[in-house]
């Protein structure tokens, strides 16, 4: 039986499987995470299309268009009305505002953000202004305000956290490693997240990736 979970935390990474992970490329993830998490090694995207996974993660379905891209917000449930207001927040890293609709920003400053990453968008009915808000502000790698929400204890229940393309092994920034950048991430924001006051004994963090197999 699933005992019952406090404050949730799930970070979505971008389009790498299992198999692309070794202990060189994502130290963190091998080294730190696995050997004292559940290693689920039998989840699966549903299709190809960052935006139809995201849906499908946060809904239990998609709509077939989404796998191109955006294509309108759908009146269907979704994890986020089913909790209500107040008890959720989409955090996205280096979005300029609120409810973004486009993308903004760049790999070259650390702070690319794309609207197919961030779900609520594509909800119908959802109070998307109050409550799919930026991770921080829109300089390079910026998680100050989830940081510090994490500090105060002002998080909500369920949190959705989507890196931006300098930190979701989407795009390789400078240079660097494309697996490794985000389990950086992983590496900077986990401990945090334990140390939350909101965490406690009953506290869980999801970090997974939007498509693989």
């Amino acid at each position: 039986m699933v005992p019952a979970l406090g404050h949730v935390f799930v970070i979505v990474g971008e389009n790498k499987s299992l198999d692309q992970l070794n202990s060189s490329n994502a130290p963190y993830i091998m080294n730190t995470l696995k050997p004292a998490s559940a290693w689920m090694t039998n989840y699966n995207d549903v299709t190809p299309g960052s935006l139809a996974d995201y849906v499908a993660l946060t809904s239990g379905q998609f709509a077939p268009c989404q796998t191109g891209g955006p294509c309108g917000a759908q009146n269907v449930p979704s994890i986020f009305s089913q909790l209500g207001d107040g008890a959720w927040k989409d955090w996205n890293e280096s979005m300029p505002s609120n409810c973004f609709p486009t993308v903004a920003g760049s790999e070259s400053t650390l702070n690319a953000y794309k609207q197919g990453h961030n779900p609520v968008l594509y909800y119908a009915g959802l109070p998307c202004s109050t409550y799919d808000v930026p991770a921080g502000t829109t300089g390079p790698d910026d998680m100050s305000y989830f940081n510090n929400a994490l500090v105060a204890g002002t998080v909500p229940e369920y949190n959705l956290i989507s890196p931006n393309l300098c930190e979701d092994s989407y795009h390789s920034c400078n240079g660097a490693n494309i697996i490794t950048e985000y389990d950086n991430f992983l590496k900077k924001e986990i401990p945090l997240i334990e140390a939350s006051p909101v965490f406690g004994s009953n506290g869980v963090i999801f970090a997974t990736y939007d498509e693989g197999y």
